[in-house]
């Protein structure tokens, strides 16, 4: 099955899954595709103002915006409702104690706030989800090795430029490629 879907994907019948990595080739050349999955945004999109989100939204897409293939999945799960809510009641409990004994803790009271607005929003109805997030890396070479380094080396520069920006993500190994591949893309 996978095969078969990595077939389409690369266009040629050549294809090996690495240890980091997938590789297709032909006779011509060879195509190294890597992944990235977003672990955490370290900065409440919620919490920026107008100004602060543009320009966040400019930054992310001019890091988007570089001279080599990528592409971007996102998958939307609905969560249990109840179970959410208990685990965002729990996380609120637990804030407003620390809170009690550090006042003065400026970042810990907007999160408490975040997290009661997240609690208001889904007790009016809305549908709490999880979004996972996945950044695919493409580089051409004249055989696996050129590939494969140049892959390397898009991945540490898109990997570093998106840490900057406070988008912490986390290069996919191993049998996680498998895992990624059937969740984001239905194979």
């Amino acid at each position: 099955m996978f095969e078969r879907y990595l077939k389409l994907i690369f266009g040629v019948d050549n294809i090996k899954i690495r240890s980091n990595y997938i590789i297709g080739c032909d006779e011509k050349s060879c195509i190294a595709k890597g992944f990235l999955v977003v672990r955490e945004i370290t900065r409440s999109l919620e919490d920026l103002h107008d100004g602060e989100l543009t320009g966040f939204l400019n930054n992310f897409v001019r890091i988007l915006s570089k001279p080599f293939p990528i592409e971007i999945r996102t998958v939307f799960i609905p969560i249990d409702k109840e179970k959410f809510l208990n685990k965002l009641n729990i996380a609120i409990q637990t804030k407003e104690i620390v809170r009690e004994s550090d006042p003065t803790n400026e970042r810990l009271a907007t999160e408490l706030e975040r997290l009661r607005r997240l609690k208001k929003k889904i007790l009016e109805g809305d549908t709490p989800y999880n979004v996972a997030m996945i950044i695919i890396v493409s580089a051409e070479g004249s055989n696996e090795e050129d590939a494969r380094e140049r892959l390397i080396q898009r991945m540490k520069i898109l990997a570093q430029d998106l840490k900057d920006l406070g988008v912490v993500v986390e290069e996919v190994r191993g049998l996680f490629i498998l895992e990624v591949l059937n969740r984001f893309f239905r194979i």
